[in-house]
C-alpha cells in the first residue's frame, strides 16, 4: 500500500519515540511482578536507558543498511548476532551457544532453548513493520526470518502478531481491527492466540483494567517473568484501556508489573506509529532523541540518535527484499550431546553417605537438557549422573544445574550446592540460589556429578538443564563438554518439524 512519505517518516519516528519512553519508563519494574502504580518516570531521566527492546532492532537495521543487496535472511541475520550481539540473557545466550555450535535456524531458535516462549524476539517487530508499512504479509515474513534465531512456538509467534498488528497501524488506527489482523497470521490454537482474544472478550465485558490483568494471571501465569502469553495480554489491555492517551496507555502496560520495560516500549511503539503527534513533549523532553547502546554490543557502528535511525530506515526499506526461504534437513546437533555415566546408590548408603555407585552405562543429553525416569527410593535407590567437562582458558566459571526434583551437585568430588526442586529458570545470569556456583578452576579437565532424588510417587520423572558459564560475561561456554569419549557412542536426535506461521 502506498504511504505518503512525510506521513510515513512522522510515522516511524513516532514509532521509536514511542518505544524509547515506554522502554525507559518501565525499565525500573522489570521483573517486579506485583501491580505499580506509575504515572510518570520515577525517576525523571536526563537520557534514555539502554535497551535491548531497542537496540536490536538498532543493530539488525544498521547491519542490513550497510549490506550492498540487503535481503532479511536468517542466515545473514544469524552470522551479525554471533559478531555484534553479546547479550548474555535467557534465549539470547541459547541461540549464541546453538550458533557456535553450529546449528542454524530455524533449530537454533528451539534446540535445547527453555525460554522459546520468551519476550525477546516480541520486542524486534516495529523494525519489520516499518520496513513493511502498510503490507503486513511481508512485515510476518521479515518477522519469521528474525524470529526463529531464537525462539519457536508462542516467542516466534509473538513477533508475527506484533509485526502484522504494527505494519497495519501505519494505515489504520483501529485497536480492535489491528487485534484481528495480528491474529490472522498466527494459528488460532495456539495459546497466545486464545490469550490475546480472551484478553478482548474480557475488557469488553469487565470494562475494568485491574480485574482484567487479574484474569490474566488466573489463565496464563508463568513462572517466567518474561513470558509472552503473560505479557503480549498486557499490552493488549494497555492499548485497549489507553482511550488514545499516550500516558495512559504506557502506564497501564508499565503497571501491569511482569515484563515492564518491554510492554511499556512495545505499547508505546504502537501508539507512536498511530498517534505520532499525540506523544506529549512532557514524555520526550526527559530522553531527548539520543539512543544509547549497551556494552553487549559490539563493533556496531549504528546511528546515534533517533532521528538518524528513522533516515537510514527510510532509505532502507527501498532496497530491502524477503528471503525466498526454502527449510532445509535438521543439522548435525552431536555438538549440543553429552553424555552421562548413570547409576544408582542404595538409599541405605546414600543415607549414610556411601556412594557406591551401581552403573547403569551411559546416558545421552541433547541441547543441555535431559529428563530421566526416577528409580523407586525404597528398591531402587538415588539416580547418580556422571560427565566430564573441560576448561580451554576461563578460570572462573559459573556452574548451573536446573532440576524440578530434589538434587546435590558435585564438582571435583566436592558438593557446590543442591536444593529441594523449585521453579525451573535455567539462565546464567538469573538463576536462583541453590542451582549453581562460581568456582576457580584451572585448565584442563573436570568432573561434574549429580545425584537426584525421587520426591513422593507423583513424581516420575526428573528434568534437568545444566550448563557452564563464563562468570564475568555470563555467556555459556559452549564447548566445555565436548567430550572425545562421545564419539564411542551413536548419536541419533530426531527434531519436531517445524511449523510455518500463518500467512
Amino acid at each position: 500500500m502506498m504511504i505518503d512519505d512525510n506521513i510515513y517518516h512522522q510515522k516511524v519516528i513516532g514509532c521509536w519515540r514511542g518505544k524509547a519512553v515506554g522502554g525507559t519508563l518501565g525499565m525500573i519494574s522489570e521483573g517486579v511482578c506485583g501491580e505499580n502504580n506509575l504515572d510518570f518516570y520515577r525517576p525523571v531521566p536526563d537520557e534514555p536507558v539502554p535497551n535491548d527492546d531497542l537496540e536490536l532492532q538498532v543493530l539488525w537495521g544498521t547491519v542490513l543498511a550497510q549490506a550492498e543487496n540487503p535481503m532479511v535472511d536468517r542466515k545473514f541475520l544469524a552470522e551479525a548476532w554471533l559478531r555484534h550481539n553479546f547479550y548474555p540473557c535467557d534465549e539470547y545466550a541459547i541461540a549464541r551457544r546453538n550458533l557456535e555450535w553450529g546449528i542454524s535456524p530455524p533449530w537454533s531458535g528451539r534446540f535445547g532453548n527453555f525460554f522459546t516462549d520468551g519476550l525477546g524476539a516480541a520486542i524486534r517487530s516495529e523494525l519489520w513493520a516499518c520496513l513493511a508499512p502498510g503490507d503486513p504479509a511481508l512485515a510476518v515474513r521479515y518477522a519469521y526470518e528474525d524470529a526463529c534465531l531464537d525462539h519457536a512456538g508462542d516467542g516466534l509467534y509473538a513477533e508475527i502478531f506484533f509485526a502484522a498488528l504494527e505494519s497495519a497501524a501505519f494505515v489504520d488506527s483501529d485497536v480492535a481491527t489491528l487485534i484481528e489482523t495480528g491474529l490472522n497470521h498466527i494459528p488460532p490454537e495456539t495459546r497466545l492466540a486464545q490469550a490475546i482474544r480472551n484478553t478482548v472478550s474480557w475488557s469488553r465485558e469487565l470494562n475494568d483494567r485491574q480485574v482484567v490483568r487479574t484474569r490474566i494471571l488466573e489463565h496464563y501465569h508463568s513462572d517466567n517473568f518474561t513470558d509472552v502469553v503473560m505479557n503480549v495480554p498486557f499490552v493488549i489491555l494497555a492499548l485497549l484501556f489507553g482511550n488514545g492517551d499516550f500516558g495512559q496507555t504506557v502506564c497501564h502496560a508499565a503497571n501491569c508489573g511482569y515484563d515492564t520495560d518491554c510492554t511499556a516500549a512495545t505499547a508505546g511503539a504502537i501508539f507512536g506509529i498511530m498517534y505520532p503527534d499525540r506523544i506529549p513533549e512532557a514524555w520526550l523532553e526527559p530522553i531527548g532523541d539520543k539512543i544509547v547502546l549497551s556494552e553487549f554490543l559490539v563493533g556496531l557502528d549504528a546511528p546515534k540518535t533517533i532521528s538518524e535511525f528513522t533516515g537510514l530506515l527510510c532509505g532502507l526499506r527501498k532496497r530491502l527484499k524477503a528471503t525466498d526461504r526454502r527449510k532445509g534437513p535438521p543439522p548435525d546437533m552431536t555438538a549440543g550431546t553429552v553424555y552421562w555415566q548413570s547409576g544408582l546408590i542404595p538409599w541405605v548408603d546414600f543415607r549414610q553417605d556411601i556412594h557406591k555407585t551401581i552403573g547403569t552405562g551411559p546416558i545421552p543429553t541433547y541441547g543441555w537438557v535431559g529428563k530421566l525416569p526416577l528409580p523407586d527410593l525404597a528398591n531402587e535407590g538415588v539416580l547418580s549422573l556422571k560427565t566430564k567437562f573441560y576448561i580451554r582458558d576461563v578460570t572462573r566459571v559459573r556452574v548451573m544445574f536446573n532440576c524440578d526434583a530434589w538434587h546435590r551437585c558435585f564438582v571435583d568430588g566436592i558438593m557446590r550446592f543442591g536444593r529441594e526442586c523449585g521453579i525451573m529458570m535455567p539462565a546464567s545470569h538469573r538463576t536462583a540460589m541453590g542451582q549453581f556456583c562460581d568456582l576457580e578452576l584451572a585448565p584442563g579437565k573436570h568432573e561434574l556429578s549429580v545425584q537426584i532424588l525421587k520426591q513422593d510417587e507423583k513424581s516420575s520423572h526428573a528434568t534437568f538443564y545444566f550448563g557452564i558459564a563464563d562468570v564475568k560475561t555470563k555467556l555459556w561456554i559452549s564447548d566445555v563438554f565436548r567430550n572425545p569419549a562421545a564419539e564411542s557412542y551413536p548419536v541419533s536426535l530426531a527434531c519436531p518439524a517445524e511449523k510455518e506461521p500463518v500467512h
